[in-house]
């Protein structure tokens, strides 16, 4: 079976005909040619072709353009900058005067997919579509060890790895590792806010300076949103969106794509989880047309990886849930018991720093438990060493800011604070924390306490957490207080 390329064949002096018709004589390729003089010609055929299609598929697989076009000393890349605006995912092919010995890295360097000198050897010619064609083959076979690992993960080593992944945040890991691997440099996931609307960023590779990549609301206006929309890839151009790109992340020393990036949407059985973008840094070659339909089944199969991880996590979850309503039960005293439910959130929250706060109603203090400061949580500022109190009425705390608020209202408080060192009230106990969640424990509308979890890692805690720990909460303190009124 023939392999159909279309082709645009730009400013070619000699008539792409002249070299083309040979190939013909390979049942290896089927070739449709469309000849332009010059480049606004090629504009116009991009464009009739597309309005033609009445779809966004790319209406041309190869540009070859002839160098002569524009010989000047930046008129190559220009000219590619051009052709991206055109048709951001067509391989252009380069024609070279053979006595230019720059000829090569100066197409290379402008993005051309490979360069040729002329005159052009048909064979050669159809070695570049061949190897143009591995390619894509290569890309299915990676697709191919994604569904493995979904469905037949005993089939490979990798594929039984993938399998036995089970939390969000390492199938995080394995989402971006295999994006990289269709020859992709950097590849960034992006986790939808329900609440706050926005993107965070969660997991990242191959990024260059940045290791935090906050979300803001212009990346889910501009990216996320129309991906949402469509359910497919979108293909962008680094160029028209240099100036957003720059003001966002050029200050927090991101380094934006130059040439082309791809967004993937990423979905659950539980609607619009966020995104996957992939691009190639400070590389301006093309993406392969052929790749977006590969793209945008990775990204649904991703999604059920992040399906499979979730339920997973979720039953883990309420497994905990289970083991912290019976600790009642299975604990002989209250420092046991604080001890055992302090293991439990440990094993679910792995990384996190967590202690539990008493409420003295007598002095108005918040009281570190000494189950708290012996392993679980770790005081390392050197002012605080001696702290085993948080007083409301002099000290600023986030985990104050709660209690205050659920002893006014009577009702159970949780904040969620992405990013500490921007919160006036955060006291500083632990020089790694990053991001701090806090509820109040709340029995018969009175405070009991706080249970708070610090994270070494900015956003740490998403809204599921949220509600996992409201829900934790009321057990604990059903525990605890049953626990005590026992004692007593």
């Amino acid at each position: 079976m023939k392999t159909l390329l279309k082709i645009l064949s730009i400013g070619v002096q000699e008539g792409s005909a002249t070299f083309l018709a040979d190939l013909e004589q390979w049942d290896e390729v089927e070739l449709e040619v469309t000849d332009c003089p010059t480049l606004e010609a090629a504009r116009q055929a991009v464009q009739q072709a597309q309005q033609t299609q009445q779809q966004e598929a790319q209406p041309f697989d190869v540009f070859l353009v002839d160098q002569q076009l524009d010989p000047g000393p930046d008129g190559l890349e220009q000219m590619l900058e051009n052709l991206r605006e055109i048709s951001p995912n067509t391989v252009p092919i380069i024609l070279a005067q053979p006595d230019d010995p720059d000829a090569g890295w100066r197409a290379y360097a402008a993005g051309a997919f490979r360069y040729l000198p002329k005159p052009v050897n048909p064979k050669e010619l159809l070695w570049v579509f061949h190897a143009w064609e591995m390619w894509y083959r290569r890309y299915e076979d990676i697709l191919v060890d994604v569904v493995e690992a979904i469905y037949r993960p005993e089939a490979t080593a990798d594929g039984q790895a993938a399998h036995d992944v089970r939390e969000v945040e390492e199938t995080a890991n394995r989402i971006v590792d295999w994006g990289r691997r269709f020859d992709f440099k950097r590849a960034r996931l992006w986790r939808f806010d329900r609440t706050e609307q926005k993107m965070i960023g969660f997991m990242e590779r191959g990024n260059q300076g940045l290791q935090d990549f906050p979300g803001f609301p212009e990346y889910y206006e501009t990216y996320a949103e129309p991906l949402r929309k469509s359910r497919r890839p979108v293909f962008y151009y680094a160029r028209k969106h240099e100036a957003l790109m720059d003001d966002r992340f050029g200050k927090e020393g991101f380094k934006p794509p130059a040439g082309l990036w791809v967004e993937l949407p990423l979905w659950t059985s539980e609607g619009f989880w966020g995104t996957l973008a992939l691009d190639n840094i400070d590389d301006r070659g093309p993406i392969p047309s052929q790749l977006r339909s590969i793209l945008s089944l990775y990204g649904r199969l991703a999604g059920l990886l992040l399906d499979r991880a979730r339920l997973y996590q979720e039953g883990k979850r309420l497994r905990a849930v289970l083991r912290i309503a019976q600790a009642g039960s299975r604990s002989t005293n209250l420092e046991e018991m604080r001890k055992s439910i302090l293991s439990e959130l440990r094993a679910l929250f792995p990384g996190v720093q967590l202690f539990i706060l008493t409420y003295n109603t007598l002095k108005d203090h918040l009281e570190f438990t000494k189950e708290s400061l012996a392993g679980f949580y770790v005081i390392d500022n050197e002012s605080e060493k001696e702290r085993d109190h948080v007083d409301l009425n002099k000290d600023n705390s986030i985990a104050g800011r709660v209690a205050k608020k659920s002893i006014v209202t009577g009702e159970v408080t949780i904040e969620n604070v992405s990013d500490v060192k921007k919160d006036y009230d955060y006291l500083d106990l632990h020089q790694d924390t990053q991001s701090e969640m806090c509820v109040s424990l709340m029995i018969d509308k009175k405070l009991y306490g706080i249970l708070a979890l610090e994270s070494p890692a900015k956003h740490a805690f998403t809204n599921d957490d949220e509600s996992l720990l409201e829900i934790l909460g009321e057990y604990i303190t059903l525990a605890l207080t049953g626990q005590e009124n026992a004692i007593e």
